[in-house]
């Protein structure tokens, strides 16, 4: 599985990294980090680095997923927090599915966070539509014949979506939680 983490200055990348590296996975991943921001020091080899990206979200996914060597794509932005069987919940879904994402959970946040959180979690059953903060994964041929990400700074996740659903497509809902950051709301 190839896990493409785009980042600019997130001050939460090495928790991430953290969790990724204690996965309960026997089978075998990859870590890329497309980086917009400040140079990483990051002395890992198993990871990946592109270094200089420019700020548009959409173009730092598809260079990750180029770089790509595993059929599965898994795309995070840097400050998820996600589950420790995060890779053994993906394998589970793509058996029936060749795309999904994770429910989301904020990690802040009174009842305005959780009306968003369901919002969401709803949106992906019902519209069919899924967004970057929910852990998008999909088999890279799926990904490569729908034409990647938009080249966007933003809403390249909505996007994406569309392409999904007019192609008849269906996220599938991996039976688990990615928590993500409520500093933008």
């Amino acid at each position: 599985m190839s896990i493409i983490i785009i980042t600019l200055n997130d001050p939460n990348l090495a928790k991430l990294l953290t969790q990724i590296f204690a996965l309960n996975f026997d089978g075998e991943f990859e870590v890329i980090i497309v980086n917009a921001g400040e140079p990483l020091s990051l002395e890992n080899k198993k990871i990946k680095v592109i270094e200089n990206a420019p700020r548009n979200r959409g173009l730092q996914l598809n260079l990750g997923a180029n770089l790509a060597k595993f059929e599965t794509l898994w795309f995070l932005h840097s400050d998820s927090s996600i589950d420790k069987n995060s890779l053994n919940l993906i394998s589970s879904a793509l058996r029936s599915s060749e795309i999904g994402c994770f429910r989301v959970k904020f990690d802040k946040g009174g009842f305005f966070m959780k009306f968003i959180e369901l919002g969401s979690n709803l949106r992906v059953i019902f519209r069919n539509i899924a967004f970057g903060d929910q852990g998008i994964f999909i088999k890279k041929s799926l990904f490569e014949s729908l034409g990647k990400f938009r080249e966007i700074p933003i809403m390249e996740d909505y996007d994406f979506s569309m392409k999904v659903k007019e192609s008849g497509y269906k996220f599938k809902l991996a039976n688990g939680y990615i928590t993500t950051s409520a500093r933008r709301f």
